[in-house]
């Protein structure tokens, strides 16, 4: 169940984006933390992989310089978060943007992203906004 809302956009806006880590079948992107708050750093997981732009190219998960394209990103500050119909999920960073629009690998995939800010969190699911088909 989603959490009351709030403005996603305001929590990741200046943060730095210090760690991608790939699990089995994930990804998780870390963000610095605020100094005074204890516990998890913010992340956001894509359980849908994303497609990443970086300098004027697009890399699919299935491009085989996608890993590297993502982790290039390590160290960008976050510049803006975004969800919408027409965006999809998007995370512009200052060197490139991850991006996540509706596609056939959502109709296996009961979330899509998940969005943690000290315990505050975010979940798209398929045919939820910003989803929706």
């Amino acid at each position: 169940m989603r959490q009351p809302a709030r403005d996603e956009t305001r929590d990741l806006v200046g943060r730095r984006l210090y760690s991608v880590v790939f699990v089995e079948d994930y990804i998780q992107l870390l963000f610095d933390p605020d100094p005074d708050q204890d516990g998890a750093p913010p992340h956001l997981d894509f359980f849908v992989l994303p497609t990443v732009v970086l300098a004027q190219s697009s890399f699919a998960p299935t491009d085989e310089r996608w890993a590297r394209a993502l982790t290039a990103l390590i160290g960008s500050t976050v510049l803006a978060f975004r969800t919408s119909p027409e965006a999809g999920l998007e995370l512009r960073l200052d060197t490139g943007t991850v991006s996540l629009q509706a596609n056939p690998e959502f109709d296996a995939a009961v979330e899509v992203a998940l969005l943690d800010v000290h315990g505050t969190w975010d979940v798209w699911r398929p045919g939820e906004r910003p989803f929706k088909r």
